[in-house]
């Protein structure tokens, strides 16, 4: 019988061929890297570019507006916006130039025929200093927050030929300093917070065809210290917070043509010391003068027949009466 020679295995050998090595670390192929290679690098120009458009547009070309269509294109980019002196365009649209914050390098001029100012037309212009409207305007109506927070806008000359101004039509427009109203002014109604938070406005003359100043109409305007009426006021109505919070008001004489001051219309406002009531005035509605802390001297007329409940409370008022 043939002999079988049995194979002794090392132990050792074993271990090692049952060893698993460590697998080669994968190179990335020659190819890709020419590929990446090949990318161009991003412009730092173009970079800039988007940077600076992000943040209001690049000052680039001067735009002209000729027809309404013109409100339907991208403004972004103007250093300067004219109308068509042949333009018959009689409406600037609502939203037209809404948080536009570019600077612009000329005011804005809005032409002769334009008779009214859309909701929001101006809304949050935060770059925009100047406004003028062209002699002779026909200007109607001014709409419902159309200049607010304008922050840059210095001041405002009101055509005569304005018969509405819109509820928050200035709010907030917080370096307005002068508002102005053309002599023969027609508008008959300063409306709902027009000019609240006008925290630089310090004087304004109310035309006297001006019947109703409404509710919050001049609120916390901070730095506002006169009021003045032109001759013959037909002011029939002080509405509710009219000057709450003026807190630099010194004096005030109210018109005899007044029927009415509203709740809390002169709430607040702790530099007040002197006010004239006339004869006309009926009622003096709650908290009209409440916290007035400086108010010393006030003749109430034989006209009141209400006075509401703390109207006058806050103040260092000894001698309150009436005149009968």
């Amino acid at each position: 019988m043939p002999k079988y020679s049995k194979k002794v295995h090392n132990p050792r050998s074993l271990k090692k061929q049952l060893s698993l090595k460590k697998p080669r670390s994968l190179k990335k192929p020659r190819s890709l890297k020419k590929q990446r290679s090949l990318k161009k690098p991003r412009s730092l120009n173009n970079r800039r570019k988007k940077k600076r458009s992000q943040k209001g547009g690049v000052n680039t070309r001067s735009c002209v507006i000729k027809e309404h269509d013109d409100f339907n294109k991208s403004l972004s980019e103007c250093s300067s916006i004219t109308f068509n002196p042949d333009s018959n365009i009689t409406e600037i649209p609502a939203n037209a130039f809404e948080d536009f914050i570019l600077n612009l390098e000329q005011p804005i001029i809005i032409p002769k025929k334009v008779i009214s100012i859309g909701e929001r037309a101006f809304y949050r212009c935060l770059k925009l200093t100047e406004i003028e409207f062209e002699p002779y305007s026909e200007l109607k109506k001014i709409g419902k927050w159309a200049f607010a927070y304008c922050n840059a806008l210095t001041n405002i000359i009101i055509p005569k030929s304005v018969t509405i101004i819109g509820d928050y039509a200035f709010m907030s427009c917080s370096n307005l300093t002068t508002i102005e109203f053309e002599s023969d002014s027609q508008l008959t109604t300063i409306p709902n917070r027009a000019f609240t938070h006008c925290n630089a406005l310090t004087n304004i003359t109310i035309p006297k065809s001006v019947t109703s100043i409404v509710d919050g109409a001049f609120l916390d305007c901070l730095k506002l210290t006169t009021i003045k009426f032109e001759p013959y006021s037909e002011l029939k109505n002080i509405g509710e917070k009219a000057f709450e919070g003026c807190k630099s008001l010194e004096t005030i004489i109210i018109p005899n043509s007044v029927t009415s001051i509203g709740e809390g219309a002169f709430e607040g406002c702790k530099a007040l010391q002197t006010i004239t009531i006339p004869d006309s005035v009926t009622t003096i509605s709650r908290r009209a003068f409440a916290n007035c802390s400086l108010l010393e001297t006030i003749n109430i007329p034989k006209s009141v027949t209400s006075i509401g409940e703390g109207a006058f409370v806050g103040t260092p008022l000894e001698d309150i009466y009436k005149s009968f």
